[in-house]
């Protein structure tokens, strides 16, 4: 696969279990630091907003009605 500036990308198939070697291997990396600022941007994530409400993740699905029912 190509993309538009012409860097070439590809793709690999993992199991859970490589992908989560894969992560632990990632972080365990990173200095403390970098793993604490890390933590720190998912706090600050959580954290209410000034007007009070929390963050929130769109919902990005629908209940649909089946034809057959």
């Amino acid at each position: 696969m190509k993309l538009r500036n012409n860097r070439n990308v590809s793709f690999k198939m993992v199991t859970f279990e490589e992908d989560a070697q894969q992560t632990a291997e990632y972080w365990l990396g990173k200095t403390v630091d970098e793993r604490l600022a890390a933590a720190a941007i998912l706090i600050n994530q959580r954290t209410p907003k000034d007007d009070g409400t929390q963050p929130r993740v769109q919902r990005i699905c629908r209940i649909v009605g089946v034809p057959w029912r």
